[in-house]
């Protein structure tokens, strides 16, 4: 199925950005924004239809609509755009801590839906090689005994307009440090399926907020032995973003702002750096969609790749409460 007409659901800066990507593919010809925003589009070669209701789409229907609206929305727009038959694109987190029913699970079958989750991390290349070290490791029967991840940003910063204004702060929208970084539970999770929630430690301290803005988070493996640490701050003037890995004989360091991944075995050091264009995980993500629903790729594989994201989600509802 080639895609000609797609919609985007919410203007704001990750609705943008993949607003720009889409415009640029050849095949499709119609996009149609819904958003409450005063927008204004040059249409250039592509039709651009805007409007303010979702019920837009029941006449306007594309083929797959990107849900960039506050994660307070996604549930209700999720079921909406899957009852009209649409295939779904839903940017992280899948939901504002709600729990997502076997119904909409059936619906996707039924109906033979495509349903994607943005967490885009999964594209960069210093996780894909990641995952292949540690792969090799427990091929090896070598099963990491310790993982330290830490995430560390200023959420004032990563705002263009005032941050107190935002969706990153506020509770009834879905705001929070843990829905805001919940790339790392993703990542966490994608690297080590087994891993499940043990327990938490919430702190808000924000000015302006009713969220929590740091969260130490513990989850393990039971059947593996597998323990980990996670820390979470969007308030910080100090931005880190690493991953350790303890193996028995070794130590993986996989540091995301610089894009190194650093092997310790005995007193050697190996280290591998790795490039890549600013922002070409957004495009990878939307050309994979794309590629798969236009071959017709294994839904299966699809709808399975779904409960993953439907795992996390689940744990980071346990984390929240």
């Amino acid at each position: 199925m080639l895609l000609k007409k797609v919609a985007i659901i919410g203007y704001g800066s990750i609705g943008e950005k993949h607003f720009k990507i889409l415009k640029k593919i050849k095949s499709i010809k119609t996009i149609i924004i819904i958003s409450k925003r005063n927008i204004k589009i040059n249409p250039r070669s592509k039709k651009i239809l805007l409007s303010d209701d979702i019920n837009f789409l029941k006449t306007e229907k594309p083929d797959i609509a990107f849900i960039c609206s506050p994660a307070s929305d996604h549930l209700n727009q999720l079921l909406f755009v899957a009852k009209l038959g649409i295939h779904i694109f839903i940017e992280k987190p899948l939901t504002n801590y709600e729990k997502i029913s076997n119904d909409f699970l059936n619906i996707l079958k039924n109906k033979k839906l495509y349903c994607f989750v943005g967490y885009v991390f999964k594209y960069k290349k210093i996780l894909i090689n990641l995952k292949k070290l540690i792969a090799k490791e427990i091929q090896r029967n070598n099963n990491p005994l310790l993982i330290n991840s830490i995430c560390t940003s200023d959420v004032k910063k990563w705002r263009k307009r005032n941050y107190k204004l935002t969706v990153s702060v506020r509770k009834k929208l879905g705001g929070g440090v843990i829905n805001e970084l919940s790339h790392e539970i993703h990542y966490l999770i994608y690297l080590f399926s087994g891993l499940d929630f043990y327990r938490a430690i919430k702190l808000k301290n924000l000015e302006g907020s009713d969220v929590e803005s740091e969260a130490l988070i513990q989850m393990q493996d039971n059947k593996k032995k597998i323990y980990c640490n996670l820390y979470l701050n969007y308030n910080s003037t100090n931005e880190e973003r690493k991953c350790e890995i303890f193996f028995k004989k070794k130590k993986i360091i996989a540091d995301f702002k610089r894009n190194i991944i650093s092997i310790f075995i005995k007193n050697k050091i190996k280290k591998i750096k790795f490039s890549e264009k600013k922002d070409i995980i957004y495009s990878n993500q939307i050309f994979e969609i794309i590629n798969t629903i236009k071959l017709e790729k294994n839904i299966i594989k699809n709808h399975n790749q779904f409960k993953l994201y439907d795992k996390i989600n689940n744990l980071l509802i346990n984390i929240n409460h």
